[in-house]
């Protein structure tokens, strides 16, 4: 019998699946973009606004362009594994807008 992915790897796969969708309607445009997932932002002790679902930072220097996912406030925030996806895509759509300085419906038309 196979075992199933724990909580960590089912929300990676979603994550990568959000990826792929968004790379489909986006061809070439996030080649140099790093996808990735951390449990949770670091943030300072004095943090009083509401724990971000996700970020990202510009290329710089020798570095790519990267998106995260914070999979813990996701997760407290989704009920099943349906919700939990669509939210996910909806952070991947925020963070790559405003990476790219475009509009959330350029991003993915839904």
């Amino acid at each position: 019998m196979l075992a199933r992915p724990g909580p960590s790897q089912a929300f990676d796969e979603l994550v990568r699946a959000a990826v792929e969708r968004l790379r489909s309607t986006l061809p070439g445009t996030l080649d140099a973009v790093q996808f990735g997932v951390e449990e949770t932002p670091v943030l300072p002790d004095d943090w009083t606004a509401e724990v971000p679902l996700g970020t990202h930072v510009a290329a710089g220097r020798g570095r790519d362009a990267r998106v995260v996912v914070y999979r813990l406030p996701v997760a407290q925030r989704a009920r099943g594994r349906a919700e939990t996806a669509a939210l996910v895509l909806d952070v991947l759509v925020e963070e790559v807008a405003d990476l790219l300085d475009r509009d959330p419906d350029e991003i993915d038309p839904r």
